[in-house]
């Protein structure tokens, strides 16, 4: 179960499996406090990138989550 309480989370320079993302996917929606999500240089590739994109429009509160020069704010 992910934790209610995170609002910075910040995994920058890591390589994250496709499993992982799932992960923090579920985090993003369950969280009600996450206010910023750092992935810059993860390697998470275009399809990890669009998993936790696509879980972001689900997500509780607004969310910035920024992947490298792109930032997707809600």
């Amino acid at each position: 179960k992910a934790n209610a309480h995170v609002e910075n989370l910040i995994l920058q320079d890591n390589w994250l499996t496709l499993d992982m993302t799932c992960l923090i996917s579920d985090m993003v929606v369950e969280n009600t406090s996450l206010q910023y999500l750092s992935l810059q240089e993860c390697r998470i590739g275009e399809e990890g990138k669009i998993f936790i994109y696509t879980y972001s429009i689900l997500a509780k509160t607004d969310v910035y989550i920024i992947f490298s020069t792109n930032i997707r704010f809600r």
